[in-house]
């Protein structure tokens, strides 16, 4: 099975491991539930993923809206206290604990879009790949 294919991201990502412990929380907009902890596994100027335990995060759908707070990224990006985010995707397999979920930034400062970029060119570096071909497609 051949997996690779056609990029059709336009923003390139900057990737995080479960080690590094990127946590921030969801807020259903409009809901009164709790807020979720939830780890980042990517983030890039156009949104971000996480994943998160079924049982405690909200009922979400793609298309619902969340505020996310408290993303406690590594410099360059730092924390992001509190940005709006669309959902894209879920990944919810029936047999597992964890939920993946893709958002789209809806309202971000433009300092953190800049960080983010940095963050990205920087991981260019440490591994080698040509930054025009990793930040975006055109």
């Amino acid at each position: 099975m051949n997996f690779m294919g056609e990029e059709k991201r336009e923003f390139k990502r900057a990737f995080f491991t479960l080690e590094e412990g990127i946590t921030a929380f969801v807020i259903p907009i409009n809901n009164e539930n709790k807020p979720a902890e939830v780890t980042i596994l990517s983030i890039s100027a156009g949104g971000l993923s996480f994943l998160g335990n079924r049982f405690k995060l909200p009922r979400m759908k793609p298309g619902d809206h969340l505020i996310i707070n408290d993303i406690d990224t590594p410099q360059p990006i730092g924390k992001i206290i509190h940005t709006e985010v669309k959902i894209r995707y879920i990944l919810d397999n029936p047999r597992r604990v964890r939920v993946v979920c893709g958002c789209e930034f809806v309202d971000i400062d433009e300092n953190y879009i800049q960080q983010i970029e940095k963050r990205i060119e920087s991981q260019c570096e440490k591994y080698g790949i040509e930054r025009d071909s990793f930040l975006r497609h055109n």
